[in-house]
Order: structure tokens, then sequence, then C-alpha cells
């Protein structure tokens, strides 16, 4: 007969590995799960001198972005501090822009409870707006909850802004 303490491992071992199995999905086990709704965020950057000349809207999740970021943008202000294991930092830069009315501005931030919507609104000229011929290259760097996935939406407003 054999003895049932030989048995017992190999059995814990195979159950052990089918209860891990889950646990290799490919995500962090630390990636918080957002409350559903307007979600929070902090502006840590914004500026129409941005020197960010192209169109973009850029998920920041390692420190190592975040400082190749503050060294494009070429701000003299100290790197902010982001806790990477819970929040990342979003930009949303317009690009080069002929003239001071165009501005941009993340205005909402909402969550399904795992992925993020951010809205975000560029200011353009009407007609009859009296812009300075200044070249702007609008931006604005926020730091927000951690996300599994973010997805930007574009509203353009036709204004004066200066």
């Amino acid at each position: 007969m054999r003895d049932p303490r030989k048995l017992r491992r190999p059995t814990l071992l195979a159950l052990a590995a089918i209860l891990l199995i889950p646990a290799c999905d490919g995500k962090s086990p630390t990636a918080p799960t957002l409350p559903e709704g307007d979600v929070p965020w902090e502006t840590l950057f914004q500026s129409q001198e941005s020197g960010i000349t192209e169109f973009r809207r850029d998920v920041i999740r390692v420190q190592s972005g975040l400082e190749a970021l503050w060294n494009e943008l070429g701000t003299r202000s100290e790197l902010p501090i982001v806790d990477f294991n819970v929040d990342m930092v979003l930009v949303a830069a317009s690009g080069e822009q002929p003239n001071s009315c165009y501005d941009i501005e993340v205005t909402a931030a909402r969550s399904d409870g795992t992925d993020l919507t951010v809205t975000v609104t560029e200011r353009t000229p009407t007609t009859i707006c009296v812009c300075p011929p200044v070249v702007v290259q609008p931006v604005e760097v926020i730091k927000v909850p951690r996300a599994d996935e973010v997805f930007f939406t574009n509203i353009t407003l036709a204004s004066c802004a200066t």
C-alpha cells in the first residue's frame, strides 16, 4: 500500500498551479480598479510654448517617459513626483499653431471601472478674432489614476481664446 503523504504533495502542487494560472493574465496585479464616473486629475504642466510641434496624445506609465517629456518641454519647473504604481501621466498637445488664439485643455475624465476616457478641448479662433500672430504649441500634461486603457475624445471649440 502507498503512503498517503506521498500522494498529497503532487496533488497539492498541481492544485497550487491550477489556482495560480489566472494570475498569469499579463495584467499588473497592482493595477487599481477605478471607480465608475468622473475621475479627478492634476495638471502638472500647461503652456502655449511647449516646443511640441506635432499633434500628440500620449500615455506615460514609467518614470523614464516622464523624464524624457520634461526634457522635451524644456521647463525649468521641478520634475513632478508621480507614483507610477498608482498614477499615470497624459499629454495633450495641439502641435504648432499660427497664432495665440489656439489653446488646449483637458475638460473631463471618466471611467467605466477599468478604462479611462479623457476629453480634450482645443480652442481655435473664429474669423472675427483678433489674434496676435505669435506661433504657439499648446499643451496640457496631467496626472490621473492608472487605468488599463485610455481613450481620448477631442472637441474643437471656436472662440477667441487668448
